[in-house]
């Protein structure tokens, strides 16, 4: 499974004992030099897959996410309310609460209920994904997911979640 998240070698390096060179570390420029963070999107994403988050949190910040990151649903509960970002990446499988009862709690929470929640599942099943959208989820996409691919993937389905509420 960890194959399904790896990068060529010349666009990502891992140092023993060292985080990925990221944007965020000043290694590569993650926009322009021109552009300033205020156009960043930011981005609360909620995996307890730490291989999976470090790759993800890569290919969003060069597409120009400002990311924030939680192993499990509590802290992502937690770093939701205090940050409010302006998109929701949420795995289902997540431990101490899954993501069905974080989304719950989100969408009854006045301060995140406007959030946009698009699920992130590696499973499949019909039942999962329909028991999301009843409970108030906005989209969904399936792992494994290109790592490069996943900024402009969510910049479309952020986009089309503002056009749906303008009318």
């Amino acid at each position: 499974m960890a194959g399904q998240w790896m990068l060529a070698p010349d666009r990502i390096c891992k140092c023993p004992g060292d985080r990925y060179n990221t944007p965020q570390s000043g290694t590569i420029p993650a926009k322009t030099e021109e552009s300033n963070m205020s156009e960043w999107i930011s981005l609360l994403l909620i995996d307890d897959d730490e291989q999976f988050l470090e790759l993800v949190e890569y290919g969003l910040r060069l597409a120009g996410f400002r990311v924030l990151m939680a192993t499990n649903g509590r802290k992502g509960l937690k770093l939701a309310r205090k940050k409010r970002p302006e998109v929701i990446l949420l795995d289902v499988t997540i431990p101490e609460m899954d993501g069905l009862e974080v989304l719950t709690e989100l969408k009854h929470d006045k301060k995140t209920a406007d959030i946009p929640v698009f699920m992130l599942t590696a499973r499949n099943l019909v039942g999962q994904l329909e028991q999301a959208f009843k409970i108030g989820a906005d989209d969904y996409i399936t792992k494994p997911v290109e790592v490069m691919a996943l900024g402009d993937i969510v910049k479309r389905k952020l986009e089309k979640f503002r056009m749906k509420i303008q009318g």
